[in-house]
């Protein structure tokens, strides 16, 4: 029962709508996140694990060959989990 109740729960969190959406920053972060995966509401993690997110997310990127944002773009998608970071 549990199990049930995580599996409709979760998904749903995780499909929130994000805040401030239109602003530019949170559509590089929407843009270029939720192209290899769901794209997780910024407040999900405070400001120091999305700092460990980005890392890994850079490193990730880089083994598989996959596309990674520039510097600007980075710096956007910071300031933007950043600012909305729990």
């Amino acid at each position: 029962m549990m199990i049930l109740l995580f599996s409709v729960i979760l998904p749903g969190l995780a499909c929130a709508e994000i805040p401030d959406a239109n602003s530019p920053d949170a559509q590089v972060y929407a843009n270029h996140c939720a192209s290899c995966h769901v794209l997780p509401h910024p407040g999900r993690l405070d400001w120091q694990g999305w700092r460990n997110m980005l890392y890994l997310m850079e490193k990730r990127m880089e083994e598989r060959g996959v596309d990674k944002p520039t510097a600007e773009q980075w710096q956007a998608i910071a300031r933007y989990v950043k600012s909305h970071a729990r």
